[in-house]
């Protein structure tokens, strides 16, 4: 799989899912068969609809970017984001009150975070993360 089709898959999901926590949080949590949330966490909900679909901007802008050096800092972001959001899904869903659908973060960040790592590893060797300033 190539980079770009990485980045823009990802982006796709990220928009979905943040769009949905932005406008009709309450709706999604519906989906998951869990209760509606209070305000504090409709606003919670709501702030992290927001990053996601900057997450998405920025994924899908540098889906067109070829400079690999470019993409290394963003591709490494997103796999260090991915994966401690599956490290968080995968504990809750141990939990006595997890919900079924909860699987499913479990696997999109699965894939999300070996998408990152996959891209980091296979096509990106060779580009350093930091470059020495000279």
């Amino acid at each position: 799989m190539s980079n770009s089709a990485i980045f823009k898959a990802t982006a796709i999901v990220a928009a979905i899912f943040g769009a949905l926590l932005l406008l009709v949080p309450n709706d999604l949590v519906a989906m998951y068969g869990a209760q509606p949330m209070n305000s504090t966490g409709v606003y919670n909900s709501q702030l992290y609809g927001a990053f996601l679909l900057g997450l998405a901007a920025i994924d899908w802008g540098v889906s067109r970017v070829m400079a690999e050096d470019a993409l290394r800092p963003v591709a490494f972001g997103n796999l260090v984001g991915s994966g401690l959001a599956l490290v968080v899904a995968v504990v809750r869903q141990f939990q006595p009150d997890s919900f079924p659908m909860g699987w499913l973060n479990v696997a999109i960040f699965v894939l999300v975070a070996a998408g990152f790592a996959y891209a980091l590893v296979a096509h990106m060797d060779g580009v350093q993360m930091h470059r020495p300033a000279h």
